[in-house]
């Protein structure tokens, strides 16, 4: 049953299909290459094309591959600028040292901020290659990223409720806490079930949690920008 797909596609003389498929696929890396953060949509034509395209004519790998590349440093890339970003931010904002909030005078970009997550990157490559160790890896701080986002949509109802009624997609105050809720509960039980597939993930991550709570504690609130003026908007 595995091959129908495959046999079928041939039965339709894929000497006609095979370019339609290619040109679908090349359309929508296109797209993917042009967009800083590829939607889901974006993402599941893209995999349905590179799969039509390989089964339409197994001479498309080679050109399936150079695709493939070509989406994966965009994605990269992405992931390179917005980390860039928060190294900016927390520079400009005083969390970290004031070097990482600096322009190039001549190239206009956060020089420093680009060299360290390069050299954070790099460092990355000594990471064990196991598929499992990455995954959990990435998709922790992802999903804690996920678990943030719904804390800070419980939080605004009940601190800013002025933000959600000037939204356009309005959710009721109880139903904005529901999916939130919802939302942390899914993203914890995620976490945990990820802890017997390998719990070296957990100790790195962790470790650098820890060693983040303790420059904020000691030194990063104190020096924050916003933070001052969150006090001084607060003793006013």
């Amino acid at each position: 049953m595995a091959f129908i797909p495959q046999n079928v596609f041939y039965a339709m003389n894929n000497d006609v299909l095979s370019p339609l498929c290619f040109g679908l696929l090349f359309l929508c890396v296109f797209k993917w290459l042009r967009l800083d953060a590829p939607s889901i949509l974006v993402g599941a034509i893209t995999g349905v094309a590179i799969a039509s395209t390989y089964l339409t004519k197994l001479s498309n790998l080679p050109l399936i591959i150079i695709a493939a590349a070509a989406a994966i440093s965009t994605s990269i890339n992405a992931i390179y600028i917005t980390f860039t970003r928060f190294l900016f931010a927390m520079g400009r904002d005083g969390v970290l040292p004031d070097a990482f909030g600096r322009i190039h005078p001549r190239f206009a970009t956060p020089d420093i901020a680009v060299i360290a997550v390069f050299v954070l990157g790099v460092a990355g490559l000594m990471l064990p290659s196991s598929l499992v160790f990455l995954f959990l890896a990435v998709g922790i701080p992802t999903t804690l990223k996920y678990i943030s986002n719904c804390w800070s949509a419980w939080r605004l109802v009940d601190r800013h409720p002025e933000l959600r009624e000037r939204a356009k997609f309005q959710l009721s105050k109880g139903a904005v806490k529901a999916w939130a809720g919802a939302g942390i509960l899914c993203g914890i039980f995620v976490i945990v079930a990820g802890w017997t597939a390998d719990w070296r993930p957990y100790a790195i991550l962790g470790a650098w949690f820890a060693i983040g709570c303790l420059y904020w504690i000691a030194r990063g609130q104190r020096v924050s920008r916003s933070m001052q003026l969150l006090q001084t908007n607060e003793a006013a």
